[in-house]
């Protein structure tokens, strides 16, 4: 499966209707700034990512979109 751009992924983002939005049943009870076991639409490995209110960030591949 090849990677997304930044622009394709606020495309997808966009076109799925808040299906895309993330699950806060996942975020980390320890700490609420993480999501734990998710993949990456871009670099496509499971990542913690690291979430603030308006952001989620790959700390692999280092790409930030708006949430």
């Amino acid at each position: 499966m090849a990677t997304l751009t930044t622009e394709q992924y606020e495309q997808q983002h966009t076109e799925c209707n808040g299906l895309c939005e993330i699950d806060h049943s996942r975020v980390s009870v320890d700490d609420p700034k993480l999501m734990p076991c998710v993949t990456c639409p871009f670099c496509k490995e499971i990542v913690t990512a690291e979430l603030t209110p308006t952001t989620i960030h790959c700390p692999l591949c280092k790409i930030t979109v708006k949430r």
